[in-house]
């Protein structure tokens, strides 16, 4: 079998259940370990107070493929996401991992709070398998990818939840996985930060690591993965290409928020559901019956999905992603595409802007980096008074470019929501031409010599 024809990760038909009643749990789970030791196994279906967190799952991941889990708040994503990582084991089915595993499923998770982040980072590249030679080699590359050169012999209980971020990323992903998992830890943390984190996911899909990531910033998503499944009530409900999984989710969402779930005769969701294999042929992991669980608190149904053509309800609050920047261009002032300029001439900033459902207050950025630094920040008033809605162009003028000679990523950010967040961003470069100068930049000024004006 050919490494292409090899699945790095194979979940096949997996349930959790877990119990709300703390006491009742722990008495559950005795019985069940008494059981697994005359070996009868776990109690099938539902007992009383039990409840599905996954139910009958069943995915597989191939090398370099990259899967975005979506999923509302309690569908059950970290917790299959800890079943791949061994914390926790299925009570049905089974779960296949080849190959080394990197995970980054909970914020300081595996961190000694007392130990420095140098310790740190051995003690989690052991426990990952991974020779002392061979953590010595990546070392200075894992570092100074996550920013702590000044303090890597501190203890982690000094950092702050944004260090804690950094460094668990660059231990899961620079020893090289197969099988990357991240669950929402990148949520935390500067911009520039997670901007760069992608930048190496996507380096490393292009490389062979297959990655399963949790996140609620589906606007990025849309281009650092290119497989989504969205979870609901711990079932897949949708298993398939990015763009059409990106419209369930965001229906789901909706539906959740108006509570105006519909389902057909039988009650099942009316949404369609693909593979990522076969987008003709439905996931035998569709909606599970509850038919067998053996509790007098049933278990929930499942939230019924609108199908795809089904005509939205009225504007409902703005969700993560639901608006993006599809276009950001640097013109001159006759309109054409510039990448390269002179000190002191002027140019314009293009945004388009495209909003599936309204989105009351926005505001764009515009920011210019250099050298890994933010050097200028060009910033719209927030709009409260001229919803966005459909597609907009809005353009930025700079009289003026007082940037010297080097060469500067320009990022357009639109930010909206409540609370205010990052909704989209994209990138550009600007290549500055100018004469030798100290300095990245010039302020405008004007020397005042008794009763001459020397004027830069």
């Amino acid at each position: 079998m050919s490494r292409s024809e090899q699945h790095v990760a194979r979940i096949e038909h997996v349930s959790k259940k877990f119990c709300r009643n703390l006491h009742r749990s722990l008495r559950y789970g005795m019985v069940d370990l008494a059981r697994e030791a005359i070996g009868l196994g776990p109690t099938a279906g539902l007992r009383r107070g039990e409840f599905w967190a996954v139910r009958d799952v069943s995915l597989s991941i191939r090398p370099g493929e990259s899967l975005a889990l979506m999923g509302a708040n309690g569908a059950g994503k970290s917790t299959l996401l800890k079943m791949v990582q061994g914390l926790i084991r299925p009570d049905e089915g089974r779960i296949r991992v080849r190959g080394r595993m990197g995970a980054l499923t909970q914020l300081g998770a595996g961190f000694n709070a007392i130990l420095s982040g140098r310790e740190n980072v051995y003690i989690n590249a052991a426990i990952l398998g991974v020779t002392k030679s061979e953590v010595d080699r990546r070392f200075d590359a894992m570092v100074d990818f996550a920013g702590l050169d000044h303090a890597i012999d501190d203890p982690v209980r000094t950092y702050s939840s944004g260090m804690r971020a950094r460094l668990g990323y660059s231990i899961a992903a620079f020893l090289q996985p197969d099988l990357l998992l991240m669950d929402e830890v990148l949520a935390t943390g500067d911009i520039a930060f997670r901007m760069k984190c992608f930048a190496h996911i996507e380096s490393l899909i292009a490389q062979g690591t297959s990655v399963i990531v949790v996140t609620h910033m589906i606007g990025r998503i849309a281009q650092a993965c290119n497989r989504f499944a969205v979870l609901d009530q711990g079932s897949i409900v949708y298993d398939g290409e990015v763009e059409e999984g990106m419209r369930i989710y965001r229906r789901l969402l909706r539906m959740q928020e108006a509570g105006n779930d519909e389902a057909d005769d039988e009650g099942n969701p009316t949404a369609r559901s693909t593979t990522a294999a076969n987008p003709a042929t439905p996931p035998s992991n569709a909606a599970p019956s509850n038919a067998a669980a053996s509790s007098d608190a049933p278990m929930p149904s499942s939230v019924a999905m609108p199908s795809i053509t089904a005509t939205p309800a009225a504007p409902l609050p703005h969700y993560l992603g639901a608006a993006w920047i599809d276009e950001f261009r640097i013109i001159d002032v006759d309109g054409n595409d510039v990448t390269e300029t002179s000190y002191a001439s002027p140019l314009r900033l293009r945004v388009r802007l495209t909003s599936e459902e309204r989105l009351d207050e926005f505001r764009l950025r515009i920011r210019f980096d250099g050298d890994g630094e933010t050097l200028t920040v060009i910033e719209s008033p927030r709009r409260t008074d001229d919803p966005l809605i459909g597609s907009r162009t809005v353009e930025v003028e700079v009289t003026k470019l007082n940037l010297l000679a080097g060469t500067y990523q320009v990022c357009a950010e639109l930010i909206g929501g409540r609370p205010q967040q990052t909704l989209s961003e994209r990138r550009t470069v600007l290549n500055v031409r100018s004469a030798a100068r100290a300095g990245r930049f010039v302020l405008s000024h004007r020397w005042i010599d008794g009763q001459t004006v020397h004027v830069d």
